[in-house]
C-alpha cells in the first residue's frame, strides 16, 4: 500500500482483512485510497474492542479506551472509525462512513476517504469522550472542539459562509451519575459522527434487488443494511439500548418491545431499531427520559415492592423521582410503531450462528524459529559498558 500513496497509484478499493486487528494496517490504507474510494476494515478483536478487561490493549491498538456498557459493540465500532480518521487527517484527508456493522464474531465498517485540508478541521467536533454510568448505564459526550459557521450577505449580494473552530467547554456531568448516584467512567476518544449513510444502504438494497442471485447471501445482506439504513442518526440518538436491561435497574417486568416504542413515540421521541443486538432500540429521548417511562411503567402497569429492597440498593433512587408526564403503551397496533419495528418487512434481522463453535478461531502458526529477545534499556546499557 505505501508504494501506492502517490494520487495516479491510488487504488479504488482497499479491503483490508486481517486477523485480529485492522489497526497496524490503517495508516497505508487511507494513503492509498484514491479520492473518494472505499476503504473497508474488519476487525475480530472484539474482546478488546466491545470488553472492559483490556483498556490498556484497546488504547495502545486505537488510541481509545473501551467501555463496561450494553453498547459496547456501538463503542466498538466508534473506536475504529476514531483511528480511521485520525490516521487519515494527518494527511490532509478525512472519512465518510458509509456503513458500519457489528457482525456475529467480528466489526465490518465501510469508509469513503477524501482529501480536503478544510473538511480535516471537522474532525475534532466529530471526535471525543463518553462518560458512562457503569451500572445505569446513563452517557454523557464530551466532543474535542465546537465548529459553528455564520453566513454574511457581501456587497454583491452573495452569500459567504464562515467557519470558526473552537475548543469544546466541559465537562458535562460531575464525578457521580445523576440518575443512580454511581461513579462515571471515561470511554474513548472515539467517533461521534454518523455511523452509516442511509443513501448508500439504499444503493446496495437496491443493487441486491436487480441481481437477487448473485450473492449466495442475499438474505443475510438484505436483513443487515436494511436495519442499518432505518437506524436513527445524530448526536441526540448515539448507543442502544435495551428494555430488559433498562427494566432490570428498577426490579420490573420488562414493558414488551412495541409497547416501549408505543410509550417514546407517544412522548413524541423517535424510535428504531439498532442492527449491533437483538432486541435494542435507538432513540433521540436521554436516558433519562427513557427511565422516567420507565417510572410511568412501574406506576401504572406493573408496582415493584420497595420493601423487598436493600436500603442502599440504587433502584431506590431512580424509583424515589415521580414520572414527569404521561405515556401510551397500548398503541402498538398504530403505522409509526409498526414502522419503527419494521414489522411489515419480512426480513431476518438478527443472524442466528450458520455453525456450531462458530468464532474467528486460533491464529495460524508458522514453523518455530529461534526465540527474539527484546532488549531493555538497562540491557542495552549493561552490554555496551561490558564491551
Amino acid at each position: 500500500m505505501y508504494t501506492h500513496r502517490e494520487p495516479h497509484k491510488r487504488f479504488d478499493v482497499v479491503d483490508l482483512d486481517p486477523y485480529g486487528s485492522a489497526a497496524p494496517f490503517l495508516d497505508g490504507g487511507v494513503q492509498s485510497v484514491a479520492d473518494g474510494g472505499l476503504l473497508c476494515v474488519t476487525c475480530t478483536d472484539l474482546a478488546v474492542l466491545a470488553g472492559h478487561n483490556y483498556p490498556e490493549k484497546c488504547f495502545s491498538q486505537y488510541g481509545g479506551v473501551s467501555v463496561k456498557a450494553e453498547f459496547s459493540h456501538e463503542v466498538a465500532l466508534r473506536l475504529v472509525l476514531h483511528t480511521i480518521a485520525t490516521s487519515a487527517a494527518r494527511y490532509g484527508r478525512y472519512i465518510q462512513p458509509m456503513l458500519s456493522l457489528s457482525i456475529d464474531f467480528y466489526l465490518r465498517t465501510f469508509v469513503r476517504v477524501w482529501t480536503g485540508p478544510v473538511e480535516v478541521k471537522n474532525v475534532a467536533s466529530k471526535t471525543g469522550t463518553v462518560y458512562i454510568c457503569t451500572h445505569c448505564q446513563d452517557f454523557h459526550v464530551q466532543r474535542f472542539g465546537r465548529a459553528t459557521q455564520t453566513a454574511n450577505t457581501g456587497k454583491t449580494g452573495q452569500t459567504n459562509i464562515n467557519y470558526r473552530y473552537n475548543s469544546a467547554q466541559g465537562p458535562p456531568v460531575g464525578e457521580r451519575c445523576n440518575e443512580c448516584g454511581n461513579r462515571m467512567h471515561l470511554g474513548g476518544p472515539m467517533w461521534l459522527g454518523d455511523l452509516h449513510d442511509a443513501d448508500f444502504c439504499n444503493s446496495v438494497l437496491a443493487n441486491l434487488d436487480a441481481n437477487p442471485q448473485a450473492f449466495h447471501t442475499s438474505p443475510r445482506i438484505r436483513g443487515m443494511v436494511s436495519l442499518a439504513a432505518q437506524e436513527l442518526s445524530g448526536d441526540k440518538s448515539m448507543f442502544y439500548f435495551t428494555p430488559p436491561k433498562a427494566s432490570g435497574l428498577f426490579h420490573c417486568v420488562s414493558p414488551p418491545l412495541d409497547r416501549m416504542v408505543s410509550a417514546l413515540l407517544s412522548a413524541g421521541y423517535k424510535v428504531s431499531r439498532s442492527h449491533a443486538a437483538a432486541g435494542s432500540l435507538k432513540t433521540d429521548a436521554s436516558r433519562a427520559q427513557i427511565f422516567d417511562v420507565l417510572r410511568y411503567w412501574v406506576k401504572t402497569q406493573h408496582p415493584v415492592k420497595m420493601e423487598n429492597m436493600k436500603e442502599n440498593d440504587p433502584a431506590r433512587i431512580l424509583l424515589a423521582k415521580e414520572p414527569q408526564r404521561e405515556y401510551d403503551f397500548n398503541n402498538v397496533k398504530s403505522p409509526e410503531v409498526l414502522k419503527a419495528l419494521g414489522a411489515s418487512e419480512k426480513i431476518v434481522r438478527y443472524q442466528s450462528n450458520p455453525l456450531p463453535n462458530w468464532g474467528p478461531g486460533t491464529a495460524a502458526k508458522g514453523h518455530k524459529g529461534k526465540k527474539k529477545r527484546n532488549l531493555r534499556p538497562d540491557d542495552l546499557d549493561a552490554s555496551a559498558s561490558t564491551a
